[in-house]
């Protein structure tokens, strides 16, 4: 059983490079990394990632691996400049991260941290969401603010590792308040798919993230994903993609998007991990 800063189970959404080796106290794991970044329908990219340590194994050893995927807000301004801003602040935190303390409570902090920078140097006026998960000693921790997916893919299962910050999600909150819960009101509200929680905000009310890390198995596959990706393609086909290797993982989720042919397509970035003996 997982633990998380909600205690609730993990959400099932399905049904059924160069590899580096580390040892993970006791077990052996090796990493293959795959990317994808794309422009969909938009004229400019806004979208950020970055993936630290993903080819240095003395490195994973030692200090880990991140992975990071900021999405610029379209709506806001220089949706692009914040988004490099906020994993440029998440990739220095990492860095000075003390790996013998807290890690977890560590991460959390660093959220706060890069969003008070973030609210100074663009006043408010620009602002990106963030899923980020650090591997270390074959466990993984996340953190999460916005509408962005951390999925795990783990023997026949997709399943959903964090909450999305939308006010779709405080519409049903408010329902269970009401003597009955009105879906059709819910899902027809034009305002659902709104942000409640972003980078570059005032403060932050709210962010998802693990507790305890998640100890990772053999053929685990962890994907960050904008939602460009999860918005725009069904979960059952995400999990079918990750069958494969990571490279081809992307280009088989990039086909998919190119078959869709929406005109409404948002920017999209992907990052695929997968795990190994």
């Amino acid at each position: 059983m997982f633990l998380f800063k909600k205690k609730s189970k993990l959400k099932k959404v399905t049904e059924a490079g160069k590899t580096r080796r580390i040892d993970s106290g006791g077990r052996r794991l090796s990493y293959q990394v795959g990317n994808l970044q794309k422009l969909g329908s938009r004229s400019t990219q806004e979208d950020s990632f970055a993936i630290v340590n993903a080819l240095d194994v003395n490195e994973i050893t030692r200090n880990g691996m991140l992975a990071i995927v900021a999405d610029g807000m379209g709506g806001m301004k220089d949706g692009k400049l914040v988004s490099e801003a906020a994993v440029d602040g998440f990739v220095r935190a990492f860095h000075n991260l003390d790996r013998e303390d807290d890690i977890a409570k560590q991460l959390y902090n660093s959220v706060h941290q890069v969003n008070d920078n973030l609210h100074d140097k663009f006043c408010g006026v620009g602002g990106t969401t963030v899923v980020m998960v650090m591997i270390y000693n074959a466990k993984a921790y996340w953190v999460s603010v916005g509408d962005s997916t951390i999925y795990l893919k783990r023997n026949s299962g997709l399943f959903k590792l964090n909450k999305d910050h939308t006010y779709h999600n405080e519409l049903y909150l408010e329902e269970l308040y009401k003597d009955e819960i009105d879906k059709e009101q819910v899902e027809s509200n034009e305002d659902k798919a709104r942000l409640s929680e972003f980078l570059g905000n005032s403060r932050i009310g709210e962010i998802d993230y693990n507790l305890r890390p998640l100890k990772l198995e053999k053929d685990d596959v962890i994907f960050l994903c904008s939602d460009g990706i999860s918005s725009f393609i069904d979960e059952k086909s995400i999990s079918a993609s990750l069958e494969f290797p990571p490279t081809i993982a992307c280009e088989q989720l990039n086909n998919l998007i190119i078959q869709k042919s929406n005109k409404r397509q948002d920017n999209y970035t992907g990052l695929v991990i997968s795990c190994m003996e």
